[in-house]
C-alpha cells in the first residue's frame, strides 16, 4: 500500500518555483505546476510487457527533475535525451498555455503523442489494466460531451466516483493491495497557479482539500 504523500509545498529549482506534493516512498512526485504555467504529471505504465531495470530509479524523481522546464516542448526534449532504461514503464503528460502532449515509455521504446492524439481521460491500473481503463473511459464519456471541456467541478466529481460493487474499477479505486490515497487539482490563470490537494480516507471519502498558490511569471 502506497504511503500518504507530504502535502504540496513550494519548491525552487534552477530559478523556477513550483508547487508539488512529495511521494514519501521515493522522494519524487507524480504532479507539479511551475511559475511558468507548465504542468507535469506522471502515471505508471502498467501495460508494458518488459520488466525494465532490475533496480530501477524512481519515476517520480524523473518527473521532479523536469520541474524547471519553461514549456512542454522543453520537457519532452529533456525526457527524450534521458537514458530511460533505468526506469520502469511510465506515462508523462505535460501542458502549458499553448499545447499539451503525452510521453509513453515501455522499457523498450519512447513514444510521443501530440495534443491531437491525446484523449481524456488518461488513466492506468496495475490490475486488469485493459478492462479497467476501458471501464473508466466509458464512465467519462457517458458524463461529458466530447465537444466541450468539463468544468473543474465536473472533473472533480468524476475523480470521486466510487462504486462499492466495482471498487477496483472505480476512478476513486480501492483494492486489497492498493487504493486512491489523494486527489490533486491544479488551475492556471494569467496571474496565479493554484494547487488543491486532499487525502482520501480508507472509506473512499475525500477530505477537505488544502490549497496553495504561486504567482505566474511571464
Amino acid at each position: 500500500m502506497r504511503l500518504e504523500a507530504e502535502i504540496p509545498c513550494r519548491f525552487e529549482t534552477s530559478g523556477i518555483s513550483y508547487l508539488s506534493p512529495v511521494d514519501t516512498d521515493g522522494g519524487g512526485t507524480w504532479i507539479w505546476a511551475n511559475s511558468e504555467g507548465v504542468i507535469g504529471c506522471l502515471l505508471n505504465n502498467y501495460q508494458v510487457k518488459k520488466e525494465g531495470a532490475a533496480i530501477p530509479v524512481s519515476r517520480g524523481l524523473l518527473l521532479k527533475s523536469l520541474a524547471s522546464r519553461r514549456h512542454t516542448q522543453s520537457l519532452f526534449d529533456a525526457v527524450k535525451m534521458t537514458d530511460l532504461h533505468t526506469y520502469r514503464g511510465f506515462l508523462i503528460f505535460g501542458m502549458d498555455r499553448n499545447t499539451h502532449g503525452l510521453i509513453s515509455w515501455d522499457c523498450d521504446k519512447f513514444q510521443f503523442s501530440s495534443e491531437g492524439d491525446v484523449h481524456s481521460p488518461i488513466t492506468s491500473s496495475g490490475y486488469l489494466p485493459e478492462e479497467i481503463i476501458s471501464h473508466r473511459k466509458k464512465l467519462y464519456h457517458s458524463r461529458f460531451d466530447t465537444a466541450s471541456s468539463p468544468s473543474a467541478e465536473e472533473l472533480f466529481s468524476y475523480h470521486t466516483l466510487h462504486d462499492p460493487d466495482l471498487p477496483a474499477h472505480s476512478v476513486l479505486m480501492r483494492r486489497p493491495d492498493a487504493r486512491t490515497v489523494s486527489l490533486s487539482q491544479v488551475s492556471v490563470d494569467p496571474e496565479r497557479i493554484r494547487f488543491s490537494y486532499g487525502a482520501v480516507s480508507e472509506q473512499c471519502r475525500p477530505d477537505e482539500p488544502t490549497t496553495i498558490s504561486l504567482n505566474r511569471v511571464d
